[in-house]
C-alpha cells in the first residue's frame, strides 16, 4: 500500500500526507494563492500513529491535492465530482460522540502500549516514547484547550480538526456559525478528557480498563439508525401510509435522540423516547377533537417501527447486539387514559342505530346540497349507502371504498363482496376474504341501487365517494367518512354521546357493531364463521388446520342474520336518483 500513496511520513508520531507544491503553480501567483494559499508545502494531519489507516486517510489527501493541481492549472479534474450529499443538522448525540472519539484517539495508543509494557519491550519502548511526547507537546495541548487558540496539536488546530469532521460528517456547521462553535468545544473537551485520563494512568491513579462497551459504541462506525430505516423501507416496498408512519417515528426519534449509529444506541435512548411520546399530546385542532395524551397504543407502535427495523439490521448482520429498542415496558411510561376525556370505544347499541338510521341522510333531506336538514328529497348514493352497507357486512372503509362493481357478486348462487387487493386499496394483512351479502340488504334495495351503478359503467360501487388523502387510510380520511363521525353521528346521538369527550363510537364501529350481532344471534355461530366474515384472525390451531372457510360455509350460515329490535330506514326510490 505504501508503494501505491507516497508522500506519507511521521511528524511526533502521527502519520501526515506532505507534498511540495511544483513550480508551475508557483509561477503563477494568482491561482497559487487561490488554490494553495501560496503555501509552496501541501500538508495534512491524518490525525492517526497507525500505519494501515494513515494509508487509507492518505487516500482521500491525495486526491484534495490532486484535483487542487488540476484546478490550478486548467486541466480536467483526476477525480469524480462527488455527489451532492443533504447537509445534517449538528445534534447532542452528534457532539457527544465527537467528544469520545477525540477522547478515545488520544487515550488509545497509551492504553495498547500501557497494558502490553510489561510483556513486550517495544511496547515498553513505545509507551515512554509517547509519554515524551505529549510531555514535549504539554505546552501546546495546554494552549489548543484555550477557547480562541490557533495552537496545532501535532500538526493540527482545532479549527482545522473541526473543518474535516464537519466535511466527512456532511454536517451543516459553517466556520462561525454556533455549530461549529459547538464542534470544536467537542473536540477540545474530548481531548482535555483524554489527557487526563493519560495523566492519571500514568502515575497510577486510575486503574486500566478495557474500553467499555458504551464508549466503544459512541466511537464506532456502521450504519445509522436511519440508514437502517431507509434499506428497510426500500426492501419492503411500503406504500405512501405506512412509510410516511415510518418517517414519522424515525423523525421523532431523531429530534429526541440524534442520528446515532446501531452500535451507539442504548437502551437509555429508547427509554428517552418512549418518555417523550408518552409526554405528548393530540387532539384538539378542530371542532370536537379532545386534546389527549398520546396513548399506549401509538407509543407502541412508534416503538415498534424502530425495533422491527433493527432487528431487521440484526437479521442481515449489519448489528450483532441485541436489540437496544427490544423488551420496553410501555405501561411504566404511559398514564392510563381519563375516562372522562378517553371512554372506550364500543359497538353502537340498537337504540343508537335507530336514532342514526333517522338522520335525513336514511329518511329524507332538504336538497341534494343540504342533506343534513331535514325534507322529502332521498338519497340513494354513498351517504345512505355507505353507512349501511358497513353495518351489514363489517366491513372496513378502505374495504367499502376500493370496492369495484366486478367484486360484488349478487347473481351468485351465495351472493358476496369479493374483498381483494386492487389499484384503489391494499387489504389488512393481505388476506383476501369474501363477505357474504344479507337478505336485509337485498330487502332494503341493495340489489335495486347495485344494477343502476353497474349500468353507469362505473369501476367502484360507490363512484361518489371521493378518496381522502393517504394509501388505504385514505378512505376512513375522505370527507365522507368525516361527515359521518363529525356531524351525522354527533347530530344523531347527542342525547347519549357525553360532552368535552371523545366521541365512544365512529364509522369503524359499525364493524364492531356487525360482529356483536353475528356473536350474540341466537344461531350460535361457530367463532371461526364469525372470524371469516370479519377478516379476523383466527386461533393458531384453527388457522392452521381449518385454514379458510368457504363462501358456501359463511353465507348459509349468516344470510339472514340481522339486529334485533332494529328499525329499517324507507327504502331510496331510484327515480328520484
Amino acid at each position: 500500500m505504501a508503494s501505491k500513496i507516497r508522500y506519507v511520513s511521521k511528524r511526533n508520531g502521527v502519520y501526515q500526507y506532505i507534498r511540495r507544491v511544483p513550480n508551475s503553480v508557483v509561477n503563477k501567483p494568482v491561482r497559487f494563492e487561490a488554490f494553495f494559499k501560496s503555501q509552496a508545502v501541501f500538508r495534512r494531519s491524518l490525525r492517526t500513529k497507525e500505519q494501515l489507516a494513515a494509508y487509507e486517510a492518505a487516500k482521500i489527501a491525495h486526491e484534495e491535492f490532486e484535483l487542487l493541481l488540476a484546478q490550478a492549472l486548467g486541466r480536467p479534474s483526476p477525480t469524480r465530482t462527488e455527489p451532492k450529499v443533504a447537509l445534517k443538522k449538528v445534534t447532542q448525540a452528534d457532539l457527544d460522540t465527537i467528544a469520545e472519539q477525540a477522547k478515545e484517539s488520544v487515550i488509545k495508543p497509551v492504553r495498547q502500549s500501557y497494558l502490553r509494557a510489561d510483556a513486550d519491550p517495544l511496547a515498553a519502548a513505545e509507551l515512554e516514547r509517547l509519554y515524551h511526547e505529549i510531555e514535549v507537546e504539554a505546552e501546546e495541548i495546554k494552549a489548543a484547550s484555550q477557547p480562541g487558540s490557533r495552537s496545532a496539536v501535532f500538526g493540527e488546530t482545532m479549527k482545522e480538526h473541526a473543518e474535516w469532521v464537519v466535511k466527512h460528517h456532511h454536517f451543516n456547521a459553517p466556520p462561525g456559525s454556533d455549530e461549529f462553535g459547538l464542534i470544536i468545544a467537542a473536540l477540545r473537551s474530548g481531548r482535555a478528557q483524554g489527557y487526563a485520563h493519560v495523566d492519571k494512568l500514568r502515575d497510577g491513579n486510575i486503574t486500566p480498563t478495557i474500553p467499555t462497551p458504551a464508549s466503544i459504541a459512541k466511537a464506532a462506525t456502521g450504519p445509522t439508525l436511519r440508514e437502517v430505516v431507509e434499506r428497510y423501507k426500500k426492501f419492503k416496498g411500503f406504500g405512501k401510509k405506512p412509510a410516511s408512519e415510518i418517517d414519522l417515528s424515525l423523525n421523532i426519534f431523531e429530534s429526541v435522540v440524534g442520528n446515532k449509529s446501531l452500535a451507539a444506541l442504548t437502551k437509555s435512548d429508547f427509554h428517552r423516547y418512549v418518555e417523550h411520546l408518552a409526554d405528548s399530546t393530540v387532539g384538539g385542532k378542530t371542532a370536537g377533537s379532545i386534546k389527549r395524551a398520546v396513548s399506549a397504543q401509538t407509543v407502541k407502535k412508534r416503538l415498534g417501527i424502530l425495533c422491527t427495523a433493527i432487528n431487521f439490521a440484526i437479521s442481515r448482520d449489519w448489528f450483532d447486539r441485541s436489540n437496544p429498542a427490544a423488551g420496553i415496558n410501555i405501561d411504566a411510561f404511559v398514564k392510563k387514559p381519563d375516562k372522562a376525556i378517553m371512554p372506550d370505544k364500543r359497538p353502537f347499541k340498537i337504540s343508537e342505530l335507530n336514532a342514526l338510521l333517522k338522520h335525513p341522510w336514511f329518511t329524507g333531506c332538504k336538497s341534494a346540497s343540504e342533506t343534513h336538514l331535514p325534507g322529502s328529497h332521498r338519497l340513494n348514493g354513498a351517504e345512505f349507502w355507505v353507512p349501511i352497507v358497513a353495518l351489514f357486512s363489517g366491513c372496513r372503509a378502505s374495504e367499502l371504498g376500493g370496492l369495484r362493481v366486478a367484486e360484488v357478486h349478487l347473481d351468485d348462487k351465495h351472493p358476496h363482496f369479493a374483498i381483494r387487493a386492487n389499484i384503489y386499496r391494499r387489504i389488512k394483512n393481505s388476506e383476501a376474504r369474501d363477505v357474504p351479502i344479507l337478505d336485509v340488504l337485498v330487502k332494503l334495495g341493495f340489489k335495486e341501487y347495485y344494477e343502476r351503478i353497474k349500468k353507469t359503467g362505473a369501476d367502484r360501487l360507490f363512484p361518489d365517494w371521493e378518496k381522502g388523502a393517504g394509501d388505504s387510510s385514505g378512505w376512513g380520511n375522505s370527507k365522507l367518512v368525516r361527515a359521518i363521525n363529525r356531524t351525522v353521528i354527533p347530530t344523531a346521538l347527542k342525547a347519549t354521546l357525553a360532552p368535552g369527550a371523545r366521541t365512544e363510537v365512529t364509522f369503524h364501529n359499525f364493524r364492531s357493531a356487525f360482529k356483536t350481532m353475528l356473536v350474540s344471534s341466537e344461531k350460535s355461530l361457530h367463532p371461526n364463521i364469525i372470524n371469516e366474515v370479519v377478516g379476523h384472525a383466527k386461533g393458531e390451531m384453527d388457522s392452521r388446520y381449518v385454514g379458510k372457510v368457504p363462501i358456501e360455509v359463511t353465507y348459509e350460515a349468516v344470510k339472514d342474520c340481522t339486529y334485533k329490535g332494529l328499525t329499517l330506514p324507507p327504502t331510496p326510490v331510484t327515480s328520484t336518483d
